[in-house]
């Protein structure tokens, strides 16, 4: 049908019209994310720290890790970074990254039991007990298991256990 035939006028069709829309205004600085660069470095980073890990290059390790941290942090690295300073028998160091390690990986056995040597080897032997007693509770197999990062800090453990009922027997007798 034309619209001469039924008598109707044709409407004609409105052009879409650009609605400007606001923009949204920022209400924070925007935190800044790891490029793939970024990434690549600090896995580099990584590789190198753990090559003079292996080495006993700690000081090295410590370089190569720090700087895998400063790009793009995670618990693995403190931790790493904190045996580093733990075999330069440098434990306050150590117990800082195995503290920020903690707050990455609230539920990693072996952050707890590291940290928890270290304050045995400064013989803070009350929160070696402490410290310890959260990794037991985290794993409890770590009283079993043949790794040996985990029978050392078990045999921690145990003397710190020694040393602190032999201070509190001492103290409170």
């Amino acid at each position: 049908l034309t619209p001469q035939a039924t008598n109707m006028t044709p409407v004609p069709t409105p052009r879409p019209t650009a609605i400007a829309t606001p923009r949204p205004v920022p209400t924070a600085t925007p935190t800044a994310t790891p490029t793939t660069l970024d990434s690549s470095t600090a896995y580099q980073s990584r590789i190198e720290g753990e090559k003079q890990y292996d080495a006993e290059g700690y000081s090295g390790a410590i370089e190569s890790y720090t700087k895998a941290i400063q790009i793009s942090p995670t618990g693995d690295d403190y931790y790493w970074r904190g045996q580093a300073y733990f075999k330069l028998e440098l434990y306050e160091l150590a117990l800082n990254d195995f503290d920020k390690g903690i707050e990455l990986n609230p539920n990693d056995y072996y952050m707890f039991s590291s940290k928890a040597f270290a304050h045995y080897k400064m013989e803070q032997y009350q929160k070696a007990v402490e410290t310890y007693t959260k990794a037991l509770i985290i794993d409890f197999s770590g009283l079993i298991s043949p790794d040996s990062r985990t029978y050392n800090s078990y045999i921690a453990f145990n003397s710190s256990l020694r040393f602190y009922l032999k201070v509190y027997v001492v103290t409170f007798s």
